[in-house]
């Protein structure tokens, strides 16, 4: 079966290609492959630590407050398209 399909997903290369992304493939070496995938989709779905992405984080809700509170005393502080 995995033959057929990486069979048929020659079709989708373009034949200038084909000599240049052409490997042989066995067959275990796909069962490997799949089994690493799923084991790292389910290590990552039922894992304890939670992953954010590097960086800062963004403003507070309160410097948020404090900022619109600031611009509705004064009007012509900062950007006027602001409110």
């Amino acid at each position: 079966m995995d033959r057929i399909l990486l069979g048929l997903g020659t079709l989708l290369v373009a034949p200038q290609r084909m000599l240049r992304v052409a490997v042989p493939v066995m067959p275990a070496t796909l069962l490997r492959f799949h089994r690493a995938l799923v084991r790292r989709k389910y290590q990552w779905l039922f894992s304890t630590n939670s992953r954010h992405r590097p960086g800062p984080k963004g403003l507070s809700k309160e410097l948020i407050a404090a900022i619109l509170d600031i611009k509705r005393l004064n009007p012509r502080l900062g950007c006027p398209a602001f409110m």
